[in-house]
Order: structure tokens, then C-alpha cells, then sequence
């Protein structure tokens, strides 16, 4: 990591990393990893966030087996990055693996990103029927968890999975559905996705 600037994420994370390491925290050091990739991910650097999530993997395997979520957050990271690069074929396996931890371990809490990376990679194979079917699991799972701007926008990837199976009855159900969640939040994105459902156009 470079860059020591007041305000600098990755300064911080760096000197985190560091107490972590002289500490033995091994839990920390996985945490302190994926924060690092999720900042690359914010700034577009796919490739090093790849390389941070690796290595939370890494050392997420090393803990004690068990109902540990540190290990299906690090895969599904994994999976995200590569399938952000392109790479969708390896990035399936790390997706369809941290959703089947997830569900093995029974942590709700990680399967809806699980489960929104393995139907990104799935919409990026042409599989849109099964993409369309994670992320319908998905909302299910946040309407369990009461995050209902996140299952606003995941009702918008079901409408488009379904917008490009061919299927255009259901993909304006699904956005029906986001659209009214998103005016009773009041989101000043509901007006654009009102406009697109009016077009007949995807609102992604």
C-alpha cells in the first residue's frame, strides 16, 4: 500500500493491519483485508482488491473450523472481484461456494451478498433464468433482515435478469415492486425508475 496522506483509507488500514499482526489477530488481520478490498473495489482497482480479498481467504482458512463467517465473506469477496475483472467462469466457483457456506453455517447476514455475486456472474453467463433466482432469494432474505432499500435495489436486478430472459411481464412486476419500496422511502431514485418503467425501457 502507498501513500501515508492525513485522510488516506489505506494508510489507516495499513497501520491496522500492522497492530493486528504484531497481536496474532488473525481474525482482525482477515478484516482488516477485506476492508482494504472493499476500498479498492469504491476506487475501481479490481485487481488489487482481488489481491487484499485473496488473502483474507488466505488467512480466513487458517482459523478453527466451524460456524466461522469470515470464510464465506472472503470467498464471496473473492468471487466479486473476479467477476468485476471479467474473470466469470473462476469468479462462479468462489460465488456458488461462499452461498453454500453461508447456508451451511446458517448466516443470514452474509448469504444476500452471496447470493447478489453469484447472480451478477450468473446474468454475466447468460444465465439470466438463474440469476434471476438468486437475487429473488436474495430479497427474500432482506425482507427477513428489514433493509428495504437494499431489496429495493435488488428487486431492480430481478426485473432486469428477467428483462433479458425474455420475460417482460415479470420484469415489470419486479420493478413494480422496487419502485413502490423506493416511493415510500421517498428516494429520489424512484422518479427514474418510474420514467424507465413508463418508457419500456431496463432500468438498469
Amino acid at each position: 500500500m502507498t501513500g501515508r496522506l492525513a485522510g488516506d483509507p489505506f494508510s489507516h488500514l495499513a497501520e491496522a493491519l500492522r497492530l493486528r499482526e504484531e497481536d496474532g489477530d488473525i481474525p482482525g488481520q482477515v478484516s482488516a483485508h477485506l476492508y482494504a478490498s472493499r476500498a479498492h473495489d469504491h476506487q475501481g482497482n479490481h485487481a488489487k482488491a482481488l489481491s487484499s480479498s485473496r488473502e483474507a481467504l488466505r488467512l480466513a482458512r487458517t482459523l478453527d473450523a466451524g460456524p466461522n463467517p469470515l470464510v464465506p465473506y472472503a470467498l464471496n469477496a473473492v468471487g466479486w472481484e473476479l467477476a468485476k475483472l471479467g474473470r466469470y467462469h473462476q469468479a462462479l466457483k468462489y460465488c456458488e461456494g461462499s452461498v453454500a457456506l453461508s447456508q451451511r453455517i446458517g448466516h443470514r447476514h452474509t448469504l444476500p451478498s452471496a447470493l447478489d455475486s453469484l447472480a451478477y456472474t450468473y446474468s454475466h453467463l447468460g444465465r439470466h433464468a438463474e440469476s434471476a433466482s438468486s437475487y429473488q432469494h436474495a430479497v427474500e432474505l432482506l425482507d427477513e433482515l428489514g433493509e428495504r432499500y437494499r431489496k429495493a435495489q435488488t428487486l431492480k436486478h430481478v426485473g432486469d435478469a428477467h428483462y433479458a430472459d425474455g420475460k417482460p411481464a415479470a420484469a415489470r412486476q419486479a420493478w413494480t415492486q422496487a419502485l413502490a419500496i423506493l416511493n415510500d422511502l421517498r428516494h429520489p431514485e424512484a422518479s427514474t425508475l418510474q420514467g424507465k418503467i413508463t418508457a419500456g425501457l431496463s432500468p438498469s
